[in-house]
């Protein structure tokens, strides 16, 4: 072969390998280590799109059917999701110092469940409801505030025995409008029929999968925050917009907004991110006061039904559980600020008189918070509740005019089987602070 020749056939091999490297499917490597002596629980893995961008070829041509796909070690697919700030998620548990590896690459991607979504609700008065497989919730909306009502904190739902989505079923069959137009028949003529018509359809009576026997009214509720002034909680009762950016399969996103209100001569208006994951008993709550002008104090709290003592119970505050007191820990609860959680055991005591054991609500504080405590509700604010409520755990914390709120909070109901008393619950919570301050180590090549 002359010289030529061989220049020619040198350049013609570079060509094809260059042309090779950038068809040539490419993959990024993922490994996941839990260098603990936990488990840590289902967690989402999130994987920047940018990373994944700068290290898959970029002449790469994908078909129409293809995406991103994860894959196990044995070449599973993973259930992932693209996030509406650019994330690559994927769920893994790992055990204690255990390391996994996954690969990022193109394909067709199978087919995978929806686990946490959410949506707002036209036909039940705006409620904005939402769920993963673990627990539910709903937040109230303009509608409820149009009718003069107040309501302001998180309701929840008492989810156990599926990890399927429930609450789209739920409102159909609340607001099934031949099953109202019966029920408000019935009320006119015969209460007892009508009560015994709405367990057939309503959301207040357990169907098998849950139902709603929360009591909110005008408070924090399940874990809303408030400003405080002069001691005083202050909040707008409804959301005034909804914008939900992230609608699962393993992810809700939701964008709250407030209408505004008059905060010591400040215009504020309120604005939450709350995003529930796959596997995960709490929302991570993000909360921005827009027009703060100074240093402002913030409490997040959790509505006491009872406040644990015979005494509070005998005394007739909230719902009466005197007969099973002594066998059960409602109203207990727990506030422990080194671990920057509080917790609080509350009834399932359903429309009908139903109850399906202890509720489990709690909350953690993303960074060490000013204080916890618990408040006794004035009479004033007991006459408001009509008598339903004793008062609240609260964290206090301070926000400066340009800081936000980060914490957690959620509910895990024990019918459902893995929280069964409330040392099982302050464990999970303490778990949670733990991989909260010593995340999974993810690292990408």
């Amino acid at each position: 072969m002359n010289w030529t020749n061989h220049k020619h056939y040198i350049v013609s091999i570079m060509t094809l390998l260059l042309i090779a490297s950038c068809t040539t499917k490419q993959s990024v490597t993922v490994s996941i280590v839990n260098h603990s002596e936990r488990t840590s629980g289902t967690k989402l893995i999130e994987v920047p799109l940018r990373t994944i961008s700068q290290k898959l070829s970029q002449a790469e041509a994908v078909s129409s059917s293809q995406s991103l796909i994860v894959l196990d070690k044995e070449g599973h697919q993973m259930p992932v999701q693209v996030t509406s700030d650019s994330l690559l998620l994927f769920p893994v548990s790992l055990e204690a110092n255990q390391q996994l590896k996954f690969t990022i690459t193109y394909g067709e991607k199978s087919t995978q469940d929806t686990i946490a979504c959410g949506q707002v609700h036209p036909e039940r008065l705006s409620d904005f409801a939402w769920e993963n497989d673990k627990t539910a919730f709903r937040t109230y909306g303009p509608a409820l505030m149009a009718k003069g009502w107040k309501s302001y904190g998180y309701d929840t739902f008492h989810k156990y025995g599926t990890s399927k989505p429930i609450l789209n079923e739920m409102y159909t069959s609340e607001c099934n409008e031949k099953n109202l137009e019966k029920l408000r028949y019935l009320r006119t003529v015969d209460k007892k029929k009508s009560i015994e018509w709405a367990s057939t359809f309503s959301f207040h009576y357990d169907h098998g999968h849950g139902y709603d026997s929360y009591s909110v009214d005008q408070t924090l509720g399940a874990g809303a925050s408030a400003l405080v002034v002069d001691g005083q909680l202050h909040y707008q009762n409804c959301w005034s917009s909804c914008k939900v950016l992230d609608n699962g399969p393993l992810r809700m996103t939701a964008e709250l907004t407030f209408p505004e209100m008059i905060i010591q001569g400040d215009t504020v208006i309120e604005q939450r991110i709350i995003t529930l994951d796959m596997g995960d008993h709490l929302n991570k709550t993000t909360v921005k006061y827009n027009g703060l002008t100074k240093v402002s104090d913030v409490a997040s709290g959790i509505v006491l039904h009872e406040d644990g003592t015979p005494e509070s119970i005998a005394a007739g505050y909230g719902y009466t559980h005197a007969a099973l007191y002594s066998a059960r820990e409602f109203g207990q609860y727990a506030l422990d600020t080194n671990n920057r959680y509080m917790c609080y055991v509350d009834g399932t005591k359903g429309a009908d008189g139903s109850d399906i054991g202890d509720f489990y609500i709690g909350m953690i504080a993303s960074q060490a918070c000013k204080r916890t405590s618990k408040v006794r509700f004035d009479p004033a604010q007991v006459k408001l509740n009509n008598h339903h409520d004793y008062g609240y755990l609260l964290m206090n914390h301070k926000l400066t005019k340009e800081s936000t709120l980060t914490y957690y909070w959620g509910t895990a109901t024990q019918k459902d089987g893995e929280i069964l008393d409330l040392a099982s619950w302050k464990q999970w919570l303490e778990n949670y602070v733990y991989f909260l301050d010593h995340p999974i180590e993810v690292t990408i090549t």
